[in-house]
């Protein structure tokens, strides 16, 4: 077996509740900080050495970083001040060794920091080569005892431009979900994303079904 460092960098020791280094296929991201305390992200593509780094810029530390599963590479990030960002990856044609990103959706989730940090889970649904479906955009923010679940390619079409929006101004591709009993810890979509578990830290688990033509809650 043979190795080779790909990120040579040395985090502060403490526990994260979410991702500082995620992949997909041959792409890496992670997180790095600057020296004025605010974190940025560096994506690169390891086959061919293709970077890009992200630096819109994010407030204080990101809290999670995610890759969707599907060939359209997008990658979520929620940062200290609860802004969440989705950017889609791509190379670039017109100049070697880069990567291309560009913002399709950010929402200022408006959340308060006396709970945990929020955590990004996406579907991992794999469509058939004959299937033509957005379910691979489906994801889910979690935030306490609370679950944003949104269809990124339907969420994004209210998003105009690079400007933040609430969650009240995503007219379509959203459900919420509130535990009473418990803060979530655990969030799992079904394959075909019609459905999703969440898990506890009371130790309960349970399901939902997904349908956006219904009221916005989870049910």
């Amino acid at each position: 077996i043979f190795s080779q460092p790909i990120i040579d960098h040395n985090w502060e020791s403490r526990y994260y509740s979410g991702h500082l280094v995620v992949t997909c296929g041959h792409f890496v991201a992670y997180t790095l900080k600057r020296q004025n305390g605010d974190d940025i992200v560096c994506v690169f593509y390891k086959q061919v050495d293709y970077r890009s780094v992200i630096n819109p810029p994010f407030t204080g530390d990101i809290y999670d970083l995610a890759f969707s599963s599907s060939d359209d590479i997008l990658l979520a990030c929620v940062d200290q001040a609860s802004h969440l960002r989705v950017y889609r990856i791509e190379k670039k044609n017109d100049e070697p060794n880069e990567l291309q990103h560009t913002l399709i959706l950010f929402i200022d989730l408006q959340y308060s920091n006396s709970q945990s940090p929020p955590t990004l889970s996406w579907c991992c649904f794999i469509p058939d080569d004959s299937e033509d479906s957005d379910s691979y955009t489906m994801m889910s923010v979690t935030h306490g005892s609370h679950v944003e679940v949104l269809n990124v390619a339907i969420a994004s079409q209210s998003c105009i431009s690079e400007n933040m929006l609430t969650l009240n101004q995503i007219e379509n591709g959203r459900l919420t979900y509130d535990d009473n009993n418990g803060n979530v810890t655990c969030v799992c979509f079904s394959p075909d994303a019609t459905a999703l578990g969440t898990g506890t830290d009371k130790g309960e688990i349970k399901f939902f079904s997904i349908h956006f033509d219904q009221p916005q809650t989870c049910r």
